[in-house]
């Protein structure tokens, strides 16, 4: 088992992973937030999710849940981006913010699924607490959101 290759940390570097790190971290909240919604759903119109075992499998092969694949897959790249050891560079950030905007530029046009759970999410949304006002998570979360919609 070899260790596995520190990478040079220069300023640059960071601002780079500083911007995948942000984009990481809003589609992840975006993400939950949407399977914490459909998971509602689901079980009020199909019927009892029994374990989260059984939630995973439906996460993963049900059609139900189809819509939502890639928003996962997107955050897997991502994941997959942060932790290469390749040094990241401008173009492999801007790919993948590009490909956030495209995807979630196009399913205020063809996801609806997506434009539904969100509108829920947004209606749902409990009252921010003051951290989350700091740190402008709740308004990016708005933001992401009216994207959509």
């Amino acid at each position: 088992m070899g260790k596995k290759e520190l990478r040079q940390s220069t300023p640059e570097q960071e601002a780079i992973r500083q911007r995948l790190q942000e984009l990481h971290s809003a589609l992840l909240n975006l993400h939950k937030a949407l399977v914490d919604s459909e998971k509602v759903v689901y079980e009020k119109n199909v019927g009892p999710i029994q374990s989260p075992d059984h939630f995973f499998q439906l996460l993963a092969n049900d059609s139900y849940f189809a819509w939502l694949r890639p928003i996962s897959q997107l955050i897997v790249a991502i994941d997959e981006t942060l932790d290469a050891k390749e040094q990241l560079t401008n173009a492999s950030v801007d790919s993948l913010m590009r490909q956030s905007v495209f995807l979630l530029a196009s399913a205020r046009r063809e996801h609806r699924p997506l434009r539904r759970a969100l509108r829920r999410c947004v209606a749902a949304r409990p009252p921010c607490d003051s951290r989350a006002r700091a740190s402008g998570e709740a308004n990016r979360f708005r933001e992401t959101a009216n994207l959509i919609h």
